[in-house]
């Protein structure tokens, strides 16, 4: 009698093993249903902790934007009944999207896939993909190699719709001099824009595009599991984004090495440079639309990496055609912080309904040492200075709008609300377009 119960109780255990939950209903689990088969993912999911943030659809896992100026996560293929290690980013009611996918040989029966407290994992003989949310509004695609790899490149096929690409090259010694500072995980990375606009019409029923940047891709710093480190070199090409590791490191790492390709996903809309300006003006252009110009908001830091201090400084709209001075900020003093953050400026001004072009520029004053403006930038687009030496903005047209000596596209916008022209000529969403 006890060994019919435990051969009973085995039973019992297999079947509850093999079943799944769909809506309340229990269903057997095939034995060749594949484990990253969207019937097993269900079971994971509905055990796990990302239920508070993602919804499952198909084989994917969909974590939706706030509001339709906030991005939207897709990681795997929801049109897919079996999980696939990619990730696709949408912003601005699907404006804009791009979609990454990892290339590797893997056999299907080898992969198993897994949901670890935030993490969402893609594991093999080989490698591991794992995706999950960091600190600062940012997003880990990281590839884990368990074993030395045939090749030091991490290959995936990319694609995009509305979205410009700059690459951010290490600084040149002159650009250094100039007053531009560029951190180490953004030398060689990747600014991604809208390819066409920029502003903030929340006010008016529209969309913050901010200065236009939908995110950034950081350079990857890999890691073996002795906690030696390397750069990975990033190059995104038409339709393939690889990663390149340097052949030594593999040669002598110590494996599992971790992030091979930790591709880092930025949304803050920033740029990731910094750019002095201290009593000269600088900025980029943009065609403007109906409104009234209530705020500006500027990407700034002070001059140091570490402390605080005070910096003075105000932003301004000037008419490309006449350099006239359209639009004007207060001025802020007491700016604080080490680290770029986005500063607002309240302002006043009108843009007419006609498509006349402006350029939006900053002004630094020097108020003594360590206590310059700098301002946000990613390599990428044109810009503007008048590099006089100026204690406010000239409210004629001795402002001298002269070509950016670098190809760089600043932080900053305008907000704009109804208003110059009338409500009626509000600004429709193809109206404000960058020049490159």
């Amino acid at each position: 009698m006890i060994n019919f119960l435990k051969t009973k109780y085995k039973q019992f255990i297999t079947l509850i093993i093999g079943v799944f939950v769909i809506g309340g209903v229990y269903a057997a689990i095939p034995d060749n249903v594949s484990d990253i088969a969207k019937e097993k993912m269900q079971i994971a999911y509905e055990q796990s902790d990302i239920k508070a943030k993602y919804k499952m659809q198909n084989a994917s896992f969909i974590m939706e934007a706030i509001d339709e100026n906030a991005m939207q996560t897709e990681i795997g293929d929801k049109t897919a009944d079996k999980f696939s290690p990619e990730m696709t980013l949408r912003k601005w009611s699907d404006e804009v999207s791009m979609n990454i996918k990892y290339k590797h040989n893997e056999k299907e029966k080898d992969l198993k896939f897994e949901l670890d407290g935030k993490k969402i994992k893609l594991k093999g003989k080989k490698i591991e993909t794992h995706f999950y949310e960091m600190e600062n509004e940012n997003y880990e695609f990281e590839i884990i190699l368990l074993e030395k790899p045939t090749t030091n490149i991490v290959s995936f096929d990319i694609a995009t719709k509305g979205l410009k690409f700059y690459y951010q090259p290490e600084l040149t010694q002159q650009e250094k001099d100039d007053g531009a500072f560029r951190p180490e995980n953004v030398i060689g990375s990747y600014a991604v824009y809208h390819e066409s606009k920029a502003g903030d019409y929340s006010k008016m029923g529209l969309k913050n595009y901010r200065a236009g940047k939908a995110f950034h891709i950081y350079r990857p710093k890999i890691i073996d599991n002795a906690g030696k480190e390397v750069w990975g070199k990033l190059n995104i090409t038409d339709n393939l984004l690889t990663v390149e590791i340097p052949q030594k490191f593999l040669d002598n790492a110590v494996y599992p090495v971790r992030h091979a390709a930790g591709l880092r996903f930025g949304y803050e809309g920033l740029g990731g440079s910094a750019w002095g300006c201290t009593n000269n003006i600088q900025g980029s252009s943009y065609a403007g639309a109906a409104g009234t110009v209530t705020l500006f908001t500027v990407g700034l830091k002070t001059y140091k990496n570490t402390g605080n201090y005070d910096c003075t400084a105000k932003a301004a709209l000037y008419k490309v055609s006449d350099s006239s001075l359209a639009g004007q900020s207060v001025e802020r003093t007491n700016l604080l912080g080490s680290t770029i953050a986005w500063w607002e400026f309240n302002a006043s001004g009108t843009i007419t309904s006609e498509a006349i072009n402006y350029y939006m520029v900053l002004w630094g004053k020097d108020i003594g040492q360590y206590k310059w403006v700098y301002h946000a930038y990613d390599t990428g687009g044109t810009s503007v200075e008048d590099s006089q030496t100026y204690n406010g903005f000239p409210a004629t047209a001795s402002f001298v709008a002269t070509d950016f000596p670098e190809n760089v596209r600043f932080s900053i916008y305008c907000t704009y609300t109804a208003g110059g022209a009338g409500e009626e000529e509000a600004p429709k969403k193809q109206d404000v377009i960058w020049f490159d």
